[in-house]
């Protein structure tokens, strides 16, 4: 039992999970068999060979000889793994290294040819081995990185350490130069590598975050002093709730001097919550569903804090009758269903209250231009407004009244559909749940066409068609068969179909109606349990998909289930995912099509 919670938290990996389960079986048969002869309390092994061959009888075993090699591989083992997890650090970063000793020595004295190094680079994985010679020797070059005697030394032991993991991944070449560019920006490297050095934990974070994300690793190279989010605990503990992250942000908004260093403030806050809870992912710590509620959680900070700097600004620029702020942000799509991924856009509605259209323009206006434009410090989020009354054609802003029209008289099935997933994030309570009690009643309150449903399925059908795309080579992991639109259409179908009657379905997270559905007998348990699973395992999928190119992308090549499958246990064997990708997405369209055909 506290083996498969070890397992299941990741503290211990599947094979010393299998290891120690089998010797601790083992070891624990042959415990109880000594004591049934001896009839006492003793752990002591037979010395008699004689004693040793009824021993191994009463074990299931056919004599003394397969007793005893059993029993010296399962000892062995259990040794083995005690050892490697109670080493000092220190100890534990030299045996991650050992077997790249002799590279390093021939980077540091000259003791292979030069061509054996390349050769075993190549051979190692590494694309471009003599870049990779270049960079290894720079950053093992006491002069070039001011290195102290011990400083020296330690490189030797943390470098090798740092080889062996990146070659774990699918892009040593990248982690590689993502390292050197990281150690480079240091001025104190003989500091780094002793932290290193006493953190082999670390060493396999940062050759994760070096080899999967370039828009994380780019952040942690230009503020090395992040580090501190990597090191240490406390540090990189999650905030629990909005407010708290609200509190240290505006702290940060406090210490900025000007508008710039707010935007900078703004942004640096963004990273730092996204490196952090992407550690946690890599690391295994963590499930996609609260990656997902995590992000959203840290992109409603950031809008509180945009339109309240926005707010400022305006209001001086633009003297009028608005003494208090009566605009609300409201949350569609991923944002609004607490699902978001990396790299995720911002799908949100502007809408105020009051007569003062182009006040609330130039705010809208604004709080773009705060979030989205570039800085030294890249942008927040990319803001999308399409879901907007009207879409593209819509004024950037509505008015609650018009927005209340607007779906009343002229909205749309897949537009009402949409709302489902609608919820306050920033601005004014108030407004918030003026506006929460009308879409309440525009998607629930509503009647629809008996076979509303179709239309629903109509859509589905074209959007696999038009925007996925799939082929041989290519499946879409959101818009493509079985993928997550499945699920988000199933699921909002029968929220809209019974969320009238039944409040508790009135949810804007799938995870969550999912739940519900069940719960009330709208979903059958089999069906739930592969939907459920099915989400999990997409939405993983699509996080680490997006770290890998380090943009908003839905689209799964060959390539990237060879890239991707080593996070799926599946030993870097892409086609074996691929098959694990197809069965799961097969048995989401069935259900699918259990209930909408």
């Amino acid at each position: 039992s506290a083996l498969k919670k070890l397992r299941k938290l990741n503290i211990i990996d599947k094979e010393v999970f299998e290891s120690l389960t089998s010797s601790y079986l083992f070891l624990r048969k042959v415990e109880h068999s000594i004591q049934l002869v001896d009839e006492r309390q003793t752990h002591k092994i037979p010395v008699s060979s004689e004693d040793i061959s009824i021993l191994a009888k009463r074990c299931g075993l056919e004599g003394k000889d397969e007793f005893e090699e059993l029993y010296i591989e399962h000892t062995s083992s259990v040794s083995k793994i005690y050892k490697h997890l109670f080493f000092e650090p220190s100890r534990q970063t030299e045996e991650f290294g050992k077997e790249f000793w002799e590279l390093a020595d021939f980077l540091t004295s000259g003791n292979i040819e030069e061509s054996q190094a390349v050769e075993n680079l190549r051979n190692l994985g590494f694309k471009n081995p003599e870049t990779a010679i270049d960079i290894f020797s720079k950053l093992l070059d006491p002069i070039l990185g001011a290195l102290t005697q011990g400083g020296k030394l330690t490189a030797k032991k943390v470098i090798p350490a740092f080889l062996g993991e990146i070659l774990k991944s699918f892009n040593p070449d990248g982690a590689l130069v993502n390292l050197e560019r990281f150690i480079s920006g240091i001025g104190w490297r003989s500091s780094i590598y002793s932290i290193l050095l006493e953190n082999p934990d670390i060493i396999k974070l940062l050759a994760r975050l070096f080899s999967t994300s370039g828009y994380l690793s780019n952040f942690l190279i230009r503020h090395p002093e992040y580090l501190d989010v990597i090191t240490l605990r406390d540090v990189r503990t999650e905030f629990a709730s909005k407010e708290e992250m609200l509190e240290s942000l505006k702290a940060s908004m406090k210490e900025a001097q000007d508008y710039e260093d707010k935007l900078d403030a703004i942004r640096k806050f963004r990273h730092v919550e996204t490196l952090k809870i992407c550690l946690r992912d890599l690391n295994g710590e963590v499930d996609p569903f609260y990656v997902g509620k995590y992000l959203s959680m840290a992109a409603e900070a950031v809008l509180e804090v945009g339109l309240q700097l926005a707010w400022d600004i305006v209001r001086k620029t633009k003297k009028g009758k608005n003494n208090k702020m009566h605009m609300l942000i409201l949350g569609m799509g991923k944002l609004g269903g607490h699902e978001m991924s990396y790299n995720s856009d911002l799908d949100v509605i502007f809408i105020y209250e009051g007569n003062d259209h182009e006040f609330y323009s130039k705010l809208g206006q604004k709080v773009i231009s705060v979030l989205s434009i570039p800085t030294g410090e890249g942008y927040a989020y990319k803001i999308d407004l399409d879901l907007r009354p009207s879409g593209r054609s819509g004024a950037l802003v509505t008015s609650f009244d018009s927005f209340k029209e607007y779906h009343k008289a002229s909205a749309q099935l897949w537009e009402r559909q949409a709302l489902v997933r609608a919820r306050p994030v920033a601005g004014s309570p108030q407004l918030g749940n003026k506006i929460m009690e009308a879409l309440t009643h525009f998607v629930y309150e509503e009647s629809y066409p008996q076979d509303f449903y179709r239309e629903i399925h109509r859509l589905r059908s074209r959007m696999e068609k038009e925007l996925a795309k799939e082929t041989p080579s290519k499946v879409n992991i959101k818009t493509g068969k079985g993928g997550t639109v499945d699920i988000e259409f199933l699921v909002q179908m029968l929220q809209l179909k019974y969320g009238g009657e039944y409040e508790e379905l009135r949810v804007q997270n799938t995870a969550y109606a999912l739940d519900a559905l069940n719960g009330n007998g709208m979903i059958e348990n089999k069906d739930f349990k592969v939907l459920k699973e099915g989400l999990c395992f997409l939405k993983k999928m699509e996080n680490l998909l997006r770290l890998l190119h380090d943009r908003s992308i839905n689209e799964l090549y060959e390539s990237d289930f060879d890239k991707l499958a080593a996070d799926f246990d599946k030993n870097n064997a892409g086609k074996k995912l691929k098959k694990e990708y197809i069965s799961i997405t097969s048995g989401i369209r069935k259900i699918y099509d259990k209930y909408f055909l």
